[in-house]
């Protein structure tokens, strides 16, 4: 069949269409004869026009569906798109194109909605490119708001969560789970990358054997110390390979956790979150030297069995960014080794130490001194009760990358720590002062010199003692002592009248 004609066209000119023809040409489908003009012919070649369009009528009667499919593709292009986007449905839009209309779904949304539409969109809404954001959390009846979240109360919903999200990655238990959630976990999980358990929650070995050898992928563990107290858990831990975060929590106070396995195992291990435990010395120091090269970030205390564990970080001086110190208990005499051992991280680009009395005078500046910590870019000092001008003045001269400073709470820092601070040209980010006391002026004259600079807090005014108010206070209760006396002596006399008269 030739073209489809949308109109009868004159092969001359209109003279050739007359309207007194004695018969019309029977209309059809694809012949469209305006202002219900009949084709007709009053010269030879009208005769032939009659003729096509006759012929046309017959060939456009279409009987199936699959005929008019084929036609189309004579139509103009304009025609046949019309058709065509008259026909689609969401159904017909091709795999990627539905995962990404699905990547705007919620986590509660993908599993409780789009699961449940038909069999192909399951499939689809499972799809590793939706999950790798996604974080299920078990809790105890805390509220998710999160379009990236989904928490449920009971372990029945955790089993059936998990099983209608195989490619589920991260996984946070904010209390403890029975046996049958981590089978489900480590039968369907295979992609989980990272998991946090409640530091109450106990494994047995078998669950955590299964977890090492069906979840290979996790790089993220948050675990109770407990865990590492026996010789084939602690082993077990340690052969996550790509195992690259390891937060211990201290729970319950037993006996100490077992670091050698972790040093000898853990090839990709970058940080350790030790938190406020306490490990024996002899396994920190095995674990230090066998992760000197590749541990970049580690929280810790300050000491160790009554002894700092700063000289034996110096090891890690090449590889160690981040330090985080807590329960600041040095001694006197220790001080001075602790900062200087400080002092040869030189590596270091974040540190959080918390300093609660002061140190003794010159102990803490040693750290900063003599061009200490040249790539420290953020040091956050905040609840430095101990923390004095000397320090400061340390840190403004001896750390010309820090970009961000907290100093709230250091209830020891006057005007003149504040003075030296315009020294960080850097210090483009922010500055904490939030319940420092001193003179609020510092800080004008601070923003003056370092206009782009964040500062967070004021600067409370030194309050002198009213003296007035102490001394009446102090006469108030001199006379009150004197009236006391005056009535006992009163009572006594009266007492002693008495015996006297009946005498």
């Amino acid at each position: 069949m030739g073209s489809y004609p949308t109109r009868c066209s004159s092969l001359s000119d209109e003279s050739e269409f007359s309207s007194d023809t004695a018969s019309e040409p029977e209309q059809s489908e694809g012949c469209y004869a305006p202002d219900d003009e009949a084709c007709s012919s009053s010269t030879p070649s009208q005769a032939s026009l009659s003729a096509v369009c006759s012929g046309l009528s017959g060939a456009v009667k279409l009987r199936s569906q699959q005929e008019l499919e084929a036609s189309v593709s004579d139509v103009p292009d304009s025609t046949a798109c019309s058709l065509d986007a008259w026909r689609v449905s969401i159904d017909d839009l091709p795999d990627e194109i539905l995962i990404k209309i699905f990547s705007h779904m919620s986590f509660s949304e993908l599993v409780d909605v789009i699961q449940k539409v038909c069999t192909r969109w399951k499939r689809l809404s499972q799809d590793a490119y939706l999950w790798s954001d996604k974080t299920y959390f078990i809790t105890m009846g805390c509220i998710v708001i999160s379009d990236c979240w989904k928490a449920d109360k009971t372990d029945q919903q955790a089993v059936q969560t998990i099983c209608d999200c195989p490619n589920l990655r991260s996984v946070c238990m904010w209390r403890g789970a029975k046996s049958r959630v981590f089978r489900a976990l480590y039968n369907t999980c295979h992609r989980l990358s990272e998991l946090y358990l409640h530091p109450t929650q106990k494994l047995s070995y078998e669950v955590l054997k299964n977890l090492v050898e069906k979840c290979p992928k996790i790089h993220t563990l948050r675990i109770s110390r407990e865990l590492l107290k026996l010789q084939k858990f602690a082993e077990a831990v340690s052969q996550f390979q790509h195992l690259r975060v390891l937060e211990l929590q201290d729970h319950f106070m037993g006996n100490r956790l077992l670091l050698r396995p972790l040093g000898d195992g853990c090839p990709q291990l970058t940080v350790v979150h030790f938190g406020f435990m306490t490990v024996d010395l002899d396994d920190l120091r095995y674990f230090l030297n066998a992760k000197r090269n590749s541990l970049k970030s580690i929280c810790i205390n300050w000491t160790m069995e009554r002894r700092c564990i700063l000289p034996l970080l110096s090891v890690c001086a090449d590889s160690l960014e981040r330090l985080e110190l807590s329960e600041y208990n040095i001694h006197k005499e220790e001080s001075v080794e602790a900062f200087t051992a400080l002092g040869t991280l030189k590596n270091l680009q974040e540190l959080k130490m918390l300093i609660l009395y002061p140190a003794p005078p010159g102990a803490a500046p040693l750290a900063f001194e003599t061009g200490g910590l040249p790539k420290l870019r953020m040091l956050d000092l905040r609840n430095g009760f101990g923390l004095d001008d000397e320090t400061v003045i340390a840190i403004c001269r001896g750390c010309p990358a820090l970009r961000e400073l907290n100093v709230g709470n250091a209830e020891l820092l006057s005007d003149a720590a504040f003075s030296e601070i315009y020294r960080l040209q850097h210090l483009e980010m922010e500055l904490y002062v939030h319940s420092c006391v001193g003179d609020s002026e510092a800080l004008h004259i601070l923003k003056e010199q370092m206009p782009s600079l964040k500062i967070y807090g004021t600067i409370e005014e030194h309050e002198p003692p009213e003296i007035e108010d102490e001394l009446e206070g102090d006469i108030d209760h001199v006379e009150a002592e004197y009236d006391e006396d005056d009535s006992d002596g009163a009572y006594y006399d009266s007492s002693e009248s008495e015996e006297d008269s009946v005498g």
